[in-house]
């Protein structure tokens, strides 16, 4: 593709965006015309609700009034919904526009030694506000960031071209031969990036042009469609009755009675689950009784004195001596016939062994006598 085509091709872009723009002026006015005819409309309606509520005294024409109140808050509610929409689009654009022209001018400030743009003149905007997307901007401001936005990318274009002629006709100037190649492609590279530059600004202000122009026209047929329910509103001279209602038979989604079923079964088998999960988990209550149980037998089958002397020997801890690091076994009473040694629990430190008694039948519980009360360690003491 030569020189000469792009300029074509580039003009033509220019020219279509212009069109462009400029019906979407058109539309944004045809929205503010729509939205003063539905004003008026509403304010009629609000004029003639204050007539009638000061010439009525009774209730009953009171409450037949109110009807009517709701009808106009209906309108005036959509219209407020559809202006905010209005606003915000309006708001919108500005942004585009705005934020366009920032990155353009700052592109060419920053280039301005390579494109020769000691001269280009740039023009100051209102800032735009994110935080603010309902704030409304003058538009002549919005007309003439457009108009400069298109200068600079013409101006990008004159660049492009200036520095294109002078690539391909440099060597026929200077004739130094191919020895300069690497410095022409370099050239030729540098402005490339500058037609991708300007080819990338066109594409974005067009993508602006048509999302814009897709927005406000969904706006306009909202606005169209409820000014025509407006009027048809107010044009009506029918009074309606019993007469006008239209039997129906019951909708299945209405149907209360299905609803409460389908209620009670859920809550049934939520109960299930939870009754299946509780038989799932382990009775830790019924782990404990069977544990306790087994151990019932094993506390029955030590003698009731065993466990007297293993209380009293808690009690009275003597010092050991040598004769108690060695097993010694308690002097026999009367009525054992055999001295058997048991070893102490393993709460104890195993220092000596009790008597175990010969058989159940003989009582465990006789009382001691003074010699048996009396520790086979503990020493005797000597006489005055």
């Amino acid at each position: 593709m030569n020189i000469y085509t792009i300029m074509n091709v580039l003009s033509l872009n220019l020219d279509k965006l212009k069109n462009t723009f400029q019906n979407i002026l058109l539309l944004r006015n045809d929205v503010a015309k729509i939205k003063e005819q539905i004003n008026a409309k509403i304010a009629h309606l609000k004029v003639s609700y204050g007539e009638l509520s000061k010439h009525t005294t009774k209730k009953n024409l009171l409450f037949s009034l109110d009807s009517f109140f709701f009808q106009y808050k209906l309108f005036s509610v959509e219209l407020e919904n559809l202006n905010k929409t209005r606003i915000l689009l309006n708001n919108r654009m500005y942004c585009d526009y705005y934020k366009l022209y920032i990155l353009i001018s700052t592109y060419i400030r920053e280039n301005a030694d390579d494109l020769n743009a000691n001269e280009v003149e740039f023009r100051t905007y209102p800032v735009y506000k994110d935080l603010e997307p309902f704030q409304e901007y003058n538009l002549e401001d919005i007309k003439n960031m457009h108009s400069d936005i298109m200068k600079f990318v013409n101006y990008l274009h004159e660049c492009y071209e200036t520095n294109h002629e002078y690539v391909v006709n440099y060597n026929k100037k200077t004739r130094i031969g191919f020895s300069i190649s690497n410095m022409l492609n370099t050239l030729e590279h540098e402005n490339l990036i500058l037609k991708q530059q300007m080819t990338l600004y066109v594409n974005y202000l067009s993508f602006f042009h048509i999302s814009q122009t897709k927005h406000i026209k969904n706006l306009l047929d909202r606005m169209n469609s409820f000014n025509e329910e407006i009027e048809e509103n107010i044009s009506g001279n029918h009074v309606y009755s019993v007469d006008d209602v239209v039997e129906a038979e019951p909708l299945r989604k209405f149907d209360i009675t299905e609803t409460i079923n389908e209620d009670n079964q859920n809550h049934h088998d939520i109960i299930q689950q939870c009754e299946s999960v509780e038989l799932s988990i382990p009775d830790n209550n019924h782990n404990k009784e069977c544990n306790s149980k087994n151990e019932e037998p094993k506390a029955d089958n030590i003698p009731k004195a065993e466990q007297q002397i293993k209380v009293e020997n808690k009690s009275n801890v003597e010092p050991k001596t040598k004769s108690e690091n060695k097993s010694t076994a308690e002097p026999k009473t009367k009525n054992d016939s055999k001295s058997i040694t048991e070893p102490k629990p393993k709460s104890e430190n195993k220092s000596t062994t009790e008597p175990k008694p010969k058989s159940e039948n003989k009582s465990t519980t006789e009382p001691k006598t003074k010699s048996e009360n009396k520790s086979p360690t503990e020493p005797k003491p000597k006489p005055k």
